[in-house]
């Protein structure tokens, strides 16, 4: 179910096509986190049960969302450059949040992203 994205005040990304366990918890817990907040996904394979927009709508999406930032909750190294390219490419009003449930070192890239989020 698309989603308006003036509405939204929280974009949870998945990147990624294949089904796995992160996918798997985005696309279960998104539609619960909706009955609380203003969340959607986004992604190149969203189940139509999901609220979502799609990808291309984050380029022409307003600076600012409607309670002011919007939060941007990666779970990936992909979903972290993503968010960052829109905040400091495009210009948007992203709080950007990582989420890692990684029980091994991270390599230097990703803790080069993870220090550039707003929040882990």
């Amino acid at each position: 179910m698309t989603h308006p994205l003036a509405q939204t005040d929280v974009i949870a990304p998945n990147f990624k096509r294949r089904l796995s366990g992160v996918t798997a918890t985005v696309m279960r817990l998104v539609p619960l986190q909706a009955r609380s907040i203003s969340i959607v996904a986004t992604g190149p394979v969203v189940p139509e049960d999901v609220p979502q927009v799609p990808l291309l709508s984050l380029l022409t999406m307003s600076r600012r969302g409607p309670s002011g930032w919007r939060v941007w909750h990666a779970r990936r190294n992909v979903e972290m450059l993503g968010g960052l390219a829109l905040r400091y490419v495009l210009g948007k009003r992203l709080k950007l949040m990582f989420t890692s449930a990684s029980q091994r070192r991270q390599t230097g890239l990703t803790r080069w992203l993870i220090r550039r989020m707003d929040a882990v």
